[in-house]
């Protein structure tokens, strides 16, 4: 894939990798990305029981032997508390590319309830910022493009997904919209590249998924956020065209 310009990631929690396999798929793969929850008993709590070294032994694995990684912090219930450890513990694996993520209602974190709230995310948010002034780092915040209302998060970037040229994939070839909401547009083994990518960009025209939802058309940072999470929206509101939950404004 690198031949034809097209960037290759791949998101793990690397418990099973070795150093074969990361070898390997060094070869094809332009990064890693992978998420740490917190200390060691944040993470096993969320993780399992002793998962923990296999995945810094890993880390170690993939630095060595050259290969570029990004760290990503879900924020739940369980360490929201605690997203400034977590950045800590990143930095202490020699990681500086760091991102948070609230959460979502889906899988595990639906049916335990786990996911977080606006105000919970806004501490988690806080926290972060501050640690990151600590270190003069900064990260930055995904699917959470609804964050340019606080303005004293001067350490926080965010961005908007529907802005970005890419393509999910399952292990299976599927084509899916958001690796969250688990809705199959096609199968790219099936299909090819372009054409995939084709009925990709017809669903989100025909679901008006690019459009700001009518109840954010007043707010002042609608052009910047654009409803926030369509993802989100969907999995709590069955729709593609509502304010994203966790939006301080519409919270």
């Amino acid at each position: 894939m690198k031949d034809y310009g097209i960037e290759v990631s791949v998101f793990s929690n690397l418990h099973l990798l070795n150093q074969d396999l990361a070898t390997k798929l060094s070869r094809y793969v332009d990064y890693f990305l992978t998420t740490i929850d917190g200390p060691r008993e944040v993470y096993e709590t969320i993780k399992g029981a002793n998962t923990w070294s296999k995945f810094v032994n890993n880390i170690k694995i993939l630095r060595e032997i050259g290969v570029e990684i990004h760290v990503n912090i879900p924020v739940s219930k369980i360490n929201y508390r605690r997203i400034d450890e977590a950045i800590e513990k990143t930095l202490e694996l020699g990681i500086h590319s760091i991102s948070i993520i609230p959460v979502i209602a889906t899988g595990r974190a639906f049916e335990s309830k786990t996911y977080v709230s606006s105000i919970e995310f806004k501490e988690a948010l806080i926290l972060a910022n501050n640690v990151c002034k600590k270190y003069s780092l900064t990260i930055t915040a995904w699917c959470s493009p609804f964050i340019g209302v606080f303005r004293d998060l001067s350490n926080i970037r965010f961005g908007n997904c529907r802005d970005w040229n890419v393509i999910d994939l399952t292990p299976s070839g599927n084509v899916v919209l958001c690796d969250v909401t688990g809705l199959v547009i096609t199968n790219i083994i099936r299909d090819g590249v372009v054409e995939s990518w084709r009925k990709l960009c017809r669903f989100r025209e025909n679901n008006r998924i690019n459009q700001i939802p009518f109840d954010c058309s007043k707010c002042w940072f609608s052009n910047n956020c654009r409803g926030g999470c369509y993802a989100r929206s969907y999995l709590i509101s069955n729709s593609f065209n509502k304010p994203d939950p966790l939006c301080p404004i519409n919270a």
